[in-house]
């Protein structure tokens, strides 16, 4: 009987906190780790958790659900290379101002279920700045200026909105590219010498 009203108890004490958990707003974030790769990515809230996509590696996905007392929680990730895949589970606590920093563990597979080895570390996830998100533009703006160099020689009036789409994922998503196409109409974004430049606000 005790033991039953123990977990009937923990139970309740869980749903409470979840109840109470801050919900995290889609858009756009920073995470950082030292053991995964860090950068902006996407956040999309989806049939009761949270799906995060690195922007400048779309094959890393990392999804999220709140705990106990505030907490996030890693539950499932996407992440794969040539050689091998990785498992991440992890926690954060609340930090103040929208900072969530905790531990993580990531195991490595080259063979399903046989572990190659094993990383531990933190991890921080945080709503980006706009800071981050203009020097995300820039790193993609210098990836499309290249594109539209290699375009010269057939360039059209299509050529500035064909480079900027091919450069998504480096330094921003399609979600961006709305924008930037307002950017550039209205001299945010300007081309000289088939080369992209972004106005200091």
């Amino acid at each position: 009987m005790k033991m039953k009203t123990r977990l009937i108890a923990t139970l309740l004490l869980i749903c409470i906190g979840s109840l109470h958990a801050e919900t995290l707003p889609n858009g756009r974030y920073f995470f950082q780790s030292d053991v995964l790769s860090s950068g902006l990515c996407d956040l999309v809230q989806t049939n009761g958790y949270y799906r995060l996509t690195h922007i400048e590696r779309r094959n890393t996905i990392i999804k999220l659900k709140h705990g106990f007392a505030d907490k996030i929680k890693i539950f499932d990730t996407t992440i794969g290379t040539l050689e091998y895949w990785i498992s991440v589970s992890g926690y954060a606590k609340p930090r103040g101002d929208g900072l969530y920093s905790g531990n993580l563990r990531a195991t490595y597979y080259a063979i399903p279920l046989i572990p190659m080895k094993f990383n531990r570390g933190t991890w921080t996830l945080r709503k980006a700045m706009e800071k981050d998100i203009q020097e995300g533009f820039k790193r993609g703006l210098e990836m499309a200026s290249d594109l539209l160099w290699s375009m010269r020689s057939r360039r059209t009036e299509n050529s500035e909105h064909a480079a900027l789409r091919s450069a998504v994922g480096y330094g921003y998503s399609y979600d961006d590219l709305p924008q930037l196409y307002e950017m550039l109409s209205n001299g945010t974004i300007t081309v000289e010498n088939f080369t992209f430049s972004l106005k200091n606000n």
